[in-house]
């Protein structure tokens, strides 16, 4: 835990998540917005409590598996080993809140989130009692330029991964054997730009990656005390979060919410650092790599030009269809969508949640079902991972597009060079909508 922050958890629970400050007499105090008690508690729970607040998860976890062990609906015992198993993740989420109204202040996201009661004076209070974090330097142009994939790179640094379990988020290395035909060598995505395909999400994914484990962990243990409707059918995922929400009154709902949503954004940007790979040296996802390859590539005017330019498209088509799968349900991008659901729905349930912690993130998410439902007929799990892949690729669609017309008034291409190339461009874009700020502009050469 961030040693410049101290979160007195017998304060926080019953999970009232109150942020203090040394001497817990801090301007902010999450009591406030989600409210609870400081009532007596089992001696294992403050003790579990206890070395939370000394960054102790091991005992922490130890403590709250007990009770959690002789009731599974102890819900104050429960959402502490939610906290725990997330802490143990690498995420803290107090930092995490931090990031978030860092970024709602920059946001240029129209959509709104109502608040209630006096969020907006809780929210210049919790952004005072929280530490100073820096900027994840991670550049967000190109594929990250807007949109949901703009919010979760600027967290990635927030959600630590080790280079050994980051290598688990994928199935392989690109080749030219993903590309048909196959060309002799690849060159958008070679040694200085590799690109690698992103595994399928399932359980033996989630157990093998230790910190996706720690956020199913999480999941696992707040689901009994979250609203039912929420459970979406995402969220049920195997038998480590399929569970049935308890009928039992539930004292700390907010409290749980909060954890929901946390644990889902924390997946979220995990597998964002395999949708958007950066490659070795570089600062930009390879995908970004590659379209300023293409863009700086010599202006089609000879025979050898087209024909690097025809190898580049397929390359780089064939790519992107295979990192943003959008027809396997099991793809990382879908995932991806669902965590998103679960962060809005979770916040969604917390009444006097401060708005600058949620809008940025809801508020993307929002605007991408908005584009969804207007471009592609509904906001379906499927067609909101089409809109995600579109925003992600907008820029290099017209990077591709710029070089076909260009080639095509060369007087250099070949009718069936334009063909292979107008073939390769409708392969990018395949997902994309047809009308709208995402709609790709085609060359006339490819209308024709």
């Amino acid at each position: 835990m961030n040693s410049m922050l101290v979160v007195k958890f017998y304060r926080v629970l019953p999970l009232a998540l109150c942020f203090h400050l040394a001497s817990c007499g801090g301007t902010a105090n999450f009591n406030k917005v989600f409210g609870g008690d400081d009532g007596a508690g089992d001696t294992r729970l403050i003790a579990a409590q206890s070395a939370f607040d000394a960054g102790n998860f091991a005992t922490a976890e130890k403590f709250a598996k007990e009770l959690v062990a002789a009731n599974p609906y102890n819900e104050r015992a429960s959402i502490l080993l939610g906290f725990t198993h997330l802490s143990m993740g690498g995420v803290d989420p107090f930092i995490l809140a931090r990031q978030l109204i860092k970024l709602s202040k920059t946001t240029s996201s129209t959509s709104s989130t109502s608040s209630t009661g006096n969020a907006s004076t809780l929210d210049g209070d919790l952004e005072l009692a929280l530490p100073t974090t820096a900027t994840p330097s991670t550049t967000t142009s190109g594929s990250a330029s807007s949109g949901v994939s703009a919010v979760l790179v600027k967290l990635q640094s927030l959600v630590a991964i080790s280079e050994t379990e980051e290598k688990k988020l994928f199935s392989k290395l690109f080749s030219t054997s993903d590309i048909s035909p196959a060309p002799a060598q690849l060159n958008l995505f070679g040694a200085t730009n590799q690109l690698y395909i992103p595994n399928e999400v399932d359980a033996t994914l989630r157990a093998n990656i230790e910190v996706l484990n720690y956020f199913d962990l999480a999941l696992a243990d707040v689901c009994r005390f979250v609203d039912a409707d929420i459970i979406t059918a995402q969220a049920q995922r195997g038998a480590s979060t399929t569970c049935t929400p308890t009928s039992n009154t539930r004292k700390y709902s907010e409290q749980a919410h909060f954890l929901w949503a946390f644990s889902h954004l924390a997946e979220a940007v995990t597998f964002q650092r395999a949708l958007l790979y950066v490659s070795g040296e570089n600062t930009q996802p390879s995908i970004d790599v590659a379209s300023s390859k293409l863009s700086a590539q010599s202006s089609a005017s000879s025979a050898s030009d087209i024909e690097t330019l025809v190898a580049n498209v397929a390359e780089v088509s064939t790519a992107v269809g295979k990192v943003f799968d959008v027809t396997n349900q099991k793809s990382m991008i879908l995932a991806t969508i669902a965590d998103l659901e679960g962060v809005t729905l979770g916040f969604g349930k917390i009444a006097n949640m401060p708005a600058s912690i949620q809008k940025s993130i809801t508020g993307a998410f929002s605007d991408l079902t908005t584009l969804s439902k207007t471009a592609s007929g509904g906001a379906t799990s499927v067609n909101n991972a089409k809109t995600l892949k579109s925003q992600i690729t907008t820029s290099l669609a017209k990077v591709v597009s710029t070089k076909i017309q260009s080639a095509a008034t060369s007087n250099s291409a070949t009718t069936g060079q334009i063909a292979n190339l107008c073939t390769g461009f409708d392969k990018l874009v395949a997902d994309a909508p047809t009308s709208g700020s995402l709609a790709p502009t085609k060359p006339t050469a490819c209308s024709q």
